[in-house]
């Protein structure tokens, strides 16, 4: 595979805008930039899709996670990949894979799935909605799906889907309550803001102050 190691910061031309790469950051030629990013020192972005406005602390990996618009994330946020079974008589890979993990191996092919397979757009194997919100020292089990507009306090362990516009924490994650009531979240999905031209979404940026603002509005069908 084909890794690109940037020592210094660098701007370039996204999809739709310019991306700043801080210095010490890994990607590789597969990766996707939407425009609008940031991506923070010592972070490696493998084989994913960025979405626009979306930025990404420092010290954190993603690796086959497609990322959706103005998400804001954290420090040292971590796609988990790979499992070991429990119910096999040792945990240890040499039992039950064929990719050498520690230069050897005692089968002759794969007994279990160890890596999730793509199933988001088919290319990555998990997936971060829009105007997401994810604290520093966040772990994400792969092979889950965060909805649109959830958030994720700092240092939760995610290990199943989150809905739209929860808010999760704690070890492993769960909801601790929803950001809105149902009736504001489905209009908010109904609308998709982040899918709107820039150009509105500049003009109308003071009604992001209030849902009620929003809503008076933008017309809702």
């Amino acid at each position: 595979m084909f890794f690109i190691k940037r020592f210094f910061k660098r701007k370039f031309k996204g999809v739709c805008g310019l991306v700043l790469l801080d210095k010490n950051v890994y990607t590789n030629r597969w990766s996707v930039f939407e425009g609008g990013n940031k991506i923070s020192s010592r972070t490696n972005i493998i084989d994913c899709f960025i979405g626009f406005g979306s930025y990404v602390g420092n010290s954190s990996y993603f690796e086959k996670c497609y990322v959706g618009k103005y998400c804001s994330i954290g420090s040292r946020v971590y796609i988990i990949r790979g499992i070991h079974p429990l119910n096999f008589v040792s945990t240890h890979p040499a039992f039950y894979s064929i990719r050498n993990q520690s230069g050897f191996t005692y089968v002759a092919q794969q007994k279990m799935e160890e890596i999730k397979e793509p199933v988001f757009e088919g290319r990555f194997t998990t997936k971060i909605g829009n105007d997401v919100w994810i604290g520093s020292d966040v772990r994400l089990m792969e092979g889950i799906e965060v909805g649109d507009g959830a958030v994720i306090a700092t240092g939760a362990v995610v290990v199943k889907d989150v809905p739209p516009y929860a808010i999760v924490g704690g070890v492993p994650g769960r909801i601790i309550r929803y950001r809105f009531d149902r009736e504001t979240i489905k209009k908010l999905l109904h609308v998709q803001w982040w899918n709107k031209d820039r150009n509105w979404i500049k003009d109308n940026a003071n009604l992001f102050l209030s849902i009620d603002s929003l809503f008076d509005n933008v017309i809702i069908g």
